[in-house]
């Protein structure tokens, strides 16, 4: 996955500061194990993660990047979202597919 500048900047300084990493883990892993669409849950945690961003540039200046507070409402930090629910979300439990291509699978009568 290729992150942007500014989730590259977040995402160092949520892995670098032991509290922000456990966290967004327990916030991904929470939203992921409710949830049935996880482009749902990706959506959710990109509008918290710019919130979040939003925030902290206030006071952080390494996460400011020269970035604006209008540039970090139009920011996407839709790659880091998805990043985050691959690597800390609760696995899921793969469903076979149906049709023909079971039938193989299927005990000879």
């Amino acid at each position: 996955m290729s992150l942007n500048p500014s989730e590259e900047r977040l995402k160092a300084y949520v892995e670098g500061h032991r509290e922000e990493r456990q966290h967004w883990r327990e916030k991904v892993r929470g939203l992921s194990s409710k949830a049935s669409d996880l482009h749902e849950v990706a959506r959710v945690l990109e509008r918290d993660l710019r919130s979040y961003l939003r925030e902290r540039a206030s006071v952080v200046p390494d996460l400011r990047g020269g970035l604006s507070p209008d540039a970090v409402a139009r920011l996407s930090l839709r790659t880091l979202a998805e990043y985050w629910l691959r690597v800390w979300g609760e696995p899921r439990r793969k469903v076979p597919p149906t049709g023909k291509a079971n039938d193989a699978f299927l005990p000879l009568e």
